[in-house]
C-alpha cells in the first residue's frame, strides 16, 4: 500500500528547522499518523475489492442458474474457466483481507472505547454466525489459498 513515504536527506545540505515536540504531542502525532495510514489502507483495500468485482462483471454475465456468458456467448472455454477462477479468487481474497484489516484497526486503535469495539466485533461476528453465504466465501477463500480452484464447471454451468 502506498501509505508511507521515506525521505532521505543529506545532512550537509539539509537546513530544516524544527521544534522538538513534547512527549504527549509526539504520541498524539504518531497516533494520528497511524490511524490515518490504517484508514487509507482500508479504503484502498475496499477499492481493490470493488475493482475485482467490476472486472468480473465487465467481462462475464453470471446467471442464478450457474450459467455464465461472455459477450452473450456461453463461457465454456478453458480460458473462461481459468479467468473466472482468477476473478473469484481475487474477489474472495481481497474481501477477506479488507475484513481482516478492519478488524485489526478496531482492535488496535486505543482511542476507540471498549464498548464501541465490542459492539463492532459483536456485529461482525454476528454476520459471520448468521450468514451461510459469508461463511461459505471465507471457507472458499481458505480452500483457494491452499492451491485449489474455487469454481468448477461443466460446459457453461459453473458451481
Amino acid at each position: 500500500m502506498d501509505t508511507e513515504k521515506l525521505f532521505i536527506l543529506n545532512e550537509e545540505t539539509s537546513e530544516i528547522s524544527y521544534t522538538e515536540l513534547s512527549e504527549n504531542d509526539l504520541l498524539c502525532s504518531k497516533h494520528h499518523v497511524e490511524i490515518t495510514r490504517h484508514l487509507q489502507e482500508i479504503h484502498q483495500l475496499f477499492l481493490i475489492t470493488k475493482y475485482n468485482i467490476s472486472c468480473l462483471q465487465e467481462k462475464y454475465m453470471l446467471m442464478n442458474s450457474g450459467d455464465v456468458f461472455c459477450n452473450e456467448k456461453a463461457a465454456d472455454s478453458e480460458n473462461d474457466f481459468i479467468a473466472i477462477n482468477a476473478h473469484i479468487t481475487s474477489i474472495i481474497s481481497s474481501g477477506k483481507t479488507l475484513v481482516d484489516s478492519m478488524e485489526c484497526y478496531i482492535k488496535t486503535n486505543s482511542d476507540i472505547e471498549k464498548n464501541s469495539k465490542d459492539e463492532y466485533l459483536n456485529y461482525y461476528h454476528n454476520i459471520y454466525d448468521s450468514s451461510f453465504a459469508y461463511r461459505f466465501l471465507i471457507r472458499l477463500r481458505d480452500f483457494s489459498q491452499h492451491g485449489h480452484l474455487p469454481v468448477s464447471s461443466e460446459r457453461n454451468n459453473y458451481y
